[in-house]
């Protein structure tokens, strides 16, 4: 359909135009990358919502995206399409209106109401049958049921029609549950209708005045109440106007005695043809009614873990899990909440977070084989944060709570400084997973039972016992790029003891004896995955011999090795040196001032200690494990050996990877824990889980007392070789540097040459000089072309190599301009919509260049009842003089017609 949901409160209301343009170049531009999102609050539409339907806050936003297609195209796709922002209660109208029949568009184009259009609501006839399609024998049909059904539709056109039924049979066919006495006002146009009572007060009757009084309504003992919750609801999502409260006082005698009760009452005023309505939504009905609101935001912002196809709003993790299902591979059931439904979730009240809880549950019940299992909450980023989010067991806090602190993690301190690092946004951009929480260990009582600590000697005596246990594996060596699995697992435990919990785990290879059946389909499945995705890490579970997939991510790589990657890449001519230019220039901004080193070949020296997993590299510095003096050698500028335990890790995490200078020493984790990864990542020698007698890095008597009984304090210069796995003392200087990110690019520093190279081309503030017009760029980018053609058939392959330099460059500053150039001309589009049921056109003129295009009729009717028809804007951007045009409604763009 052309309207379409995307998200809470938006539609989906312009075609979606596609332009294709020959440029040149590697294809660089993240996918869905919002190139625009100018907002629009006026035009004609939004003027009808307005004036019309009185549906206010609405606004159209142009979007204009670039795709990233994984290919070699010499192109880029850019996509064209308007999406309107609505009031939440006005979203099913407006997707009912955008599926109306050509005939009746044009009419509702025009202003006119439904009604005015000959467009019945629900009939008494309709009705009666779908009761008793939903199970209700003898439905009792009249007006007052019928006004209640079209009212409520306002919420929700998904009405439990039951529920909805029932509710009202017992409020006003067989009222024993509900009493109600409506009033009417004076001159019979408003009914009163009893609101709440905010409190007794019981008293002695003093004066003959008062015991007149008595059972009577006293006079107001307020002013007419206009803003209140219940007034908007029924004001906004009803359109009931002309609704107001009052606060009023009823004294009520006790008969033959001189006590009274005096009752503060509120009261609601309402049109007498909506009485009937609003009488149902304060005896119950406002709850159901309130509940399906809440279906619908759970079932807009709710995908299931593994099906369906890629979409831009998915997270990194659960993209993974389209790779699963694709390959066969097995892995627990599980939902994605959309970042939307996170906050719309917690920014709730505590009713309607138990109604959102009730929904995930019923969800999960549908694709759960027992609904009883322990569940997980995992955050899923968009873009990977390895180590700084949270993944949680359900456990006894609640699903809500949960939730909650998973949705948090994003805002906590080491996941800000990580986007920092990284160059990514703050906007909370989190959706999350709730799966089956697949246990790696055997339990006393059952899924939810203590962990079994006796099945480990019983397998021991037993082998062929069902196997349990947690790991994670890599397709390939992440410090060396190696083939063949590298990781670690732990038997009868969780994953959580592996990453978090700074277990040293056992070397996967060993899992061949232990379980070999498990063993062999990890191999078959890391096959699999790095044939269809690349090298990736991958976590599992192992329960009751059953293996699962948790995760798959790409190999957080560390530089040397991404580097090799790319090398082999190139060597197997599965990529082109375009689309590894990009790569080189990424690895090599983000070392900046890190070097990295590695342990002359000379030395010779005899290792003090070697740790449980590495980081390739080498540092030499001094021994620091109290912050406030690492602090004062970092403004020193004095290389630094972070030492890290349970103790002081955040600290050490929060300030080592600002500093160039640094390398990591830890008494805890393994090569898949997320010190190893953040540090490999960014290019930190680190020796992991190092062997020692004692840590003591607090109090009296500090320092670590090696195997050999030698004792190093804080201050100590020593060496760690993370290509050697060893620790060693050195008072000379042991490094020298790799260059092995220049050596992938010819020795040239990428990001110098290209802001040398872009000099001639840029003002001081970066923009583009007048002189370098669309038209004269791609001039130089297509000799810039043939001239690395030319020298790519040569031998000088640094020559050739700065000849791609320089074509990518250009190709940037293009697209630049021409993403800048139609920004600018955005704004001057003028054109009209003819929708007439002979002519179907859409004009457009923009500064002095126009386009028409214009659909064949007989085609469109085609499609007009199960369609309908919606504006158009297309933008032309100046780089070629034929466009193709995609409209979406149609298979095939057959009786489409372009002129330009």
């Amino acid at each position: 359909m052309i309207a379409e949901k995307r998200k809470e409160g938006h539609i989906f209301v312009g075609e979606e135009i596609e332009a294709r343009y020959q440029i040149g170049g590697a294809l660089d531009f993240a996918f869905n990358k919002k190139l625009d999102s100018r907002v629009s609050e006026e035009s004609a539409f939004l003027k009808i919502l307005r004036d019309e339907f009185r549906i206010n806050g609405a606004y159209q936003r142009v979007l204009k995206r670039v795709s990233n297609q994984e290919s070699e195209h010499l192109h880029d796709l850019y996509y064209m399409g308007i999406d309107l922002i609505v009031p939440d209660e006005a979203r099913e109208f407006l997707l009912f209106y955008f599926s109306l029949p050509q005939e009746i568009f044009q009419n509702v184009f025009s202003g006119k109401n439904l009604e005015d259009m000959g467009i019945p609501l629900m009939t008494q006839d309709n009705l009666l049958g779908l009761l008793k399609q939903a199970g209700i024998s003898e439905p009792v049909v009249d007006d007052r049921l019928l006004q209640i059904i079209n009212t409520a539709m306002k919420v929700s056109a998904q009405l439990d029609l039951k529920s909805v039924y029932d509710l009202y049979y017992r409020i006003f066919v067989d009222p024993k549950q509900y009493r109600s006495t409506p009033e009417f006002s004076e001159d019979g146009s408003l009914r009163k209708l009893f609101v709440k009572s905010e409190g007794t007060v019981e008293g002695r009757i003093e004066t003959l005045e008062a015991s007149l009084n008595a059972g009577k309504v006293l006079p107001d003992t307020g002013d007419v109440i206009q803003d209140d919750p219940l007034i908007n609801i029924l004001q906004d999502k009803f359109g009931i106007t002309g609704v107001y409260m009052k606060n009023q006082t009823v004294v009520n005698e006790e008969p033959g005695r001189h006590y009274a009760e005096r009752n503060n009452n509120t009261y609601i005023y309402v049109p007498k043809d909506s009485g009937d309505f609003v009488q149902f939504y304060l005896q119950g009905g406002g709850v159901l009614l309130h509940s399906l609101e809440l279906k619908d935001k759970v079932d807009l912002g709710v995908r299931i873990l593994g099906k369906g196809s890629y979409v831009s709003q998915m997270g990194n993790k659960e993209a993974g899990f389209l790779v699963f299902e694709r390959l066969g591979l097995p892995y627990p059931p599980g939902i994605v909440l959309s970042e939307e439904l996170v906050k719309d979730i917690l920014a709730g009240s505590d009713l309607e977070q138990e109604g959102y809880i009730k929904l995930l549950r019923s969800k999960l019940k549908d694709i759960m084989a027992d609904p009883f299992l322990p569940l997980m909450v995992r955050s899923n980023p968009k873009r990977s944060m390895p180590g700084v989010l949270e993944t949680i067991p359900e456990g006894n806090s609640g699903l809500i709570h949960v939730i909650r602190e998973v949705a948090q993690a994003w805002d906590s301190p080491a996941a800000k400084a990580y986007r920092q690092r990284e160059g990514m946004a703050d906007v909370y951009d989190l959706p999350i997973i709730i799966q089956q929480r697949e246990l790696g260990y055997k339990t006393i009582r059952g899924d939810r039972g203590f962990p079994d600590r006796k099945y480990e000697e019983q397998r021991q005596a037993a082998p062929s016992l069902p196997f349990y246990g947690a790991g994670v594996l890599s397709t390939r060596n992440p410090n060396t790029n190696a083939p063949g699995l590298f990781g670690n697992y732990l038997e009868n435990a969780t994953g959580d003891e592996l990453m978090t919990g700074g277990e040293k785990g056992n070397d996967i290879s060993t899992l061949a004896q232990a379980a070999p059946d498990i063993y062999r389909q990890l191999l078959e499945a890391g096959e699999k995955l790095e044939k269809d995705a690349g090298p990736q890490e991958v976590e599992f579970v192992v329960n009751d011999g059953k293996l699962y997939f948790v995760q798959t991510r790409k190999i957080s790589f560390a530089p040397q090795a991404e580097i090799n990657y790319l090398q082999q890449l190139l060597a197997e001519a599965k990529i082109t040196e375009a689309r590894a230019i990009p790569q080189v220039e990424r690895l090599q901004q983000k070392l900046g001032a890190r070097k990295l080193y590695k342990v002359k070949d000379a030395i010779r020296a005899d290792g003090l200690a070697k740790a449980g997993s590495t980081t390739p590299g080498a540092m030499q510095g001094r021994l620091v494990w109290n912050v406030e003096i690492a602090r004062k050698l970092m403004r020193e500028g004095k290389p630094i050996i972070f030492v890290a335990n349970k103790t002081n890790q955040e600290e050490i995490l929060s300030v080592i990877f600002d500093y160039p200078q640094s390398g990591l020493i830890t008494n805890y984790g393994n090569s898949s824990s997320h010190e190893a990864v953040l540090t490999r990542l960014a290019g930190i020698s680190s020796l992991i889980n190092m062997e020692a007698l004692e840590w003591r890095l607090t109090g009296d008597g500090q320092g670590i007392v090696l195997l050999n009984g030698e004792k190093l304090e804080e201050g100590s210069f020593v060496v760690i070789d993370g290509d050697r796995n060893r620790l060693f003392k050195a008072d000379a200087n042991v490094l020298e540097e790799v260059g092995i990110a220049q050596d992938a690019s010819y020795g040239i520093d990428i990001p110098s040459y290209r802001k040398a190279f872009l000099v001639p081309y840029l003002n001081e503030d970066g923009s583009i000089k007048l002189e370098y017009t669309v038209q004269r760029l791609e001039e130089l980018n297509q000799a810039a072309t043939e001239k690395f053609i030319q020298l790519e058939k040569g031998d000088d392959k640094k020559l050739a190599f700065t000849a791609n330099l320089e074509k990518h460059f250009l190709h940037d500053i293009l697209t630049k301009q021409v993403t800048d150039q139609s920004d600018k001309s955005m704004g001057n589009i003028k054109g009209g919509i003819d929708l007439t049921r002979d002519k179907i056109a859409v004009e457009v003129k923009r500064s002095g260049q126009g386009v028409q295009i214009k659909f064949d009729p007989a085609k469109i009717l085609q499609f007009q009842n199960a369609l309908g028809l919606t504006p158009v804007i297309i933008d032309i951007s100046p780089i070629t003089t034929t466009i193709p045009v995609f409209l979406g409604l149609l298979e095939k763009n057959e009786g489409v017609e372009a002129n330009f």
